[in-house]
Order: structure tokens, then C-alpha cells, then sequence
């Protein structure tokens, strides 16, 4: 077990996807000038709670109050701030990612996330998120190399301070990736088997 009781990573051995899955580019965007209904929803939302507070606190968030369309590309984590440590711990991970990444991380590291490019990219953003203590949205290109694929992933991320102080303790995403789900799952596990994203 982890820290807190959570799972830790099993990395298993599989170093062709590894190798072949590369961040090709990642842009921030303006979230105002989205041109995404479903996540200017969110954003809304998200804006609403807050009202003038820095953001809002995680335990105000109703799953039904955004379309319902899009909780399962949806992922909450927890910031574990240790002196000398900061982590990102999956509370919930939607279906949406677990088909389209073929892998289960709710209780678990975002650096447990395969392939390891991926991880690295989202960490990063979810460190942007923490440190400005604001949303960010970004967009990513991911290649593979080895099937000389790319697919477009969109990311809002959302700050929610903790319930007795303005410190971030959760961050939540909206996270649409672009393409057929069999393009999407062969770029980031190289499977041609089917997909609901």
C-alpha cells in the first residue's frame, strides 16, 4: 500500500509503447474561447460555486449539475503535499479513460499512468493547476512513433480548496481526447481491440 492506505504503481514491462508514445506538442488555451459546450459547462459551474472565494470546496460539487454526458472523461484527484513530496492521487477516474487507457488508477498515482510520457504531461499539468491556484486548460498532442498516429487531448483543470482553509486539496478534470476510440487506444496502449471512449 501507498501513502494514505492507496494503492502504489505496478509498472509492468512494456517498453515498445513506452518508447513509440511521445508528448508532441502541448498548447494552454483560453478557456473563455472554447468553442466546447460541454466544458464551458463545467467551467460555468465550477465558477458558480466558487462565487468570490478563491474556488470552490470539493464537498460542494454535484455530479448533476454538469451534463451527465461527460463524468465518465471526468477525474478528481487528491494533492498529497508531503514536506518534500507532491503527488496527485486519483479519487475517481471515469470510463471513459479506463477504455480508452485500458488501465483502473482511481486510488492511485497519476505517475502510475501509462505510457510514462502521458503521466509526465499530466503531472505537469496538474502542478500548473496547483501552483497558480487557478484553471487551466490545456491541449496535447500525443504521437505514436511506432504507428505514426497523433490524437488530440483537451484537458480543464479545476482547483477546490480544502473546507477550513484556502490551501488546493483536490483538482478535477474534464478531459475529451479527439478521434475514433480505436485510434485513440491504438496511440496510447498500440491495441486495435474496441473502445467506448
Amino acid at each position: 500500500m501507498g501513502i494514505s492506505g492507496r494503492v502504489a504503481c505496478v509498472m509492468d514491462s512494456n517498453s515498445h509503447i513506452e518508447e513509440a508514445v511521445v508528448i508532441e506538442d502541448c498548447i494552454e488555451e483560453s478557456i473563455e474561447h472554447s468553442n466546447d459546450p460541454a466544458l464551458l459547462a463545467i467551467f460555468k459551474y465550477w465558477q458558480k460555486l466558487k462565487g468570490t472565494a478563491l474556488a470552490p470546496c470539493w464537498p460542494e460539487w454535484d455530479w448533476m449539475s454538469i451534463p451527465t454526458s461527460t463524468i465518465r472523461h471526468c477525474g478528481v484527484v487528491d494533492v498529497i503535499r508531503t514536506q518534500d513530496n507532491l503527488d496527485f492521487v486519483y479519487r475517481f477516474w471515469g470510463s471513459a479513460h479506463v477504455s480508452a487507457n485500458k488501465q483502473e488508477l482511481t486510488n492511485k498515482s497519476v505517475n502510475c499512468m501509462k505510457p510514462l510520457a502521458e503521466a509526465e504531461q499530466v503531472f505537469f499539468q496538474y502542478r500548473t493547476c496547483y501552483e497558480r491556484r487557478e484553471p487551466c486548460l490545456f491541449n496535447t498532442t500525443i504521437r505514436n512513433t511506432n504507428l505514426n498516429i497523433t490524437i488530440e487531448e483537451r484537458s480543464l483543470r479545476l482547483p477546490f480548496v480544502g473546507v477550513d482553509d484556502e490551501s488546493i486539496t483536490q483538482l478535477m478534470t474534464y478531459s475529451f481526447i479527439s478521434g475514433d476510440a480505436n485510434t485513440i487506444r491504438r496511440v496510447l496502449v498500440d491495441d486495435d481491440e474496441g473502445s467506448e471512449y
